[in-house]
């Protein structure tokens, strides 16, 4: 298990341009594995007005949702953005826009912002309870074209979650119990005689957001 714990990871790497390493580890393959199936994604975009590193603030004033203070590096600009306000969520929303070599395509950097006194977890929980206010917010309904001073934090992260429990508890149950997975689509009835079932969903995401994108 070892080996091929190895060779995932390793063309995970290279498909991620080395950003996503150690994928699986070898608690994630066992002599019961009969089947893993791997999806990478890689998205290198660059802003269409990149911020200029002189303007870029060390060690400036970030407030946290528990109100904290921390120091981070903080990029900013004068520019022309898609601008909307929600008043459902009490949010400010701008639309950063990325590069694009087809006009019919385009990739932007949405950010949201909570109106000041307004809780994070509270914009969070209403978002996950209505997903039509997502879809809003990450449209350009209600934007209009705005001359605004952006302030961003230049910032990387790295997460990683098992979404087995949260797939149940949105329905997907059959799948995860070996009684009543039915895998015949993908596995021919000879090699589903195990009866193949889901055991683990790992999802790992990488971010790097920096004056060039």
């Amino acid at each position: 298990s070892a080996q091929v714990v190895q060779r995932i990871n390793t063309w995970v790497e290279q498909q991620t341009n080395n950003l996503i390493r150690n994928l699986l580890s070898t608690k994630d393959v066992t002599p019961e594995t009969r089947l893993i199936i791997i999806n990478s994604i890689y998205f290198k975009g660059t802003w269409i007005k990149e911020f200029n590193q002189n303007l870029t603030k060390k060690n400036a004033d970030f407030y946290e949702t528990n109100g904290k203070i921390s120091k981070v590096t903080l990029m900013h600009q004068r520019e022309k953005y898609a601008y909307a306000e929600n008043n459902d969520l009490y949010v400010q929303i701008v639309h950063v826009p990325y590069k694009s070599e087809n006009k019919d395509v385009e990739f932007v950097f949405t950010v949201i912002l909570p109106n000041r006194g307004v809780q994070l977890d509270v914009v969070e929980q209403k978002l996950a309870s209505q997903p039509d206010l997502m879809q809003n917010l990450l449209s350009h309904q209600n934007t209009k074209t705005e001359e605004l001073l952006l302030y961003l934090p230049r910032f990387k992260m790295e997460t990683t979650f098992e979404l087995s429990d949260i797939l149940q508890q949105l329905g997907m149950k059959d799948a995860f119990r070996g009684d009543k997975a039915n895998f015949s689509g993908i596995v021919s009835e000879k090699d589903n005689k195990d009866h193949l079932y889901i055991s683990k969903v790992i999802h790992k995401a990488f971010i790097d957001v920096n004056e060039q994108g």
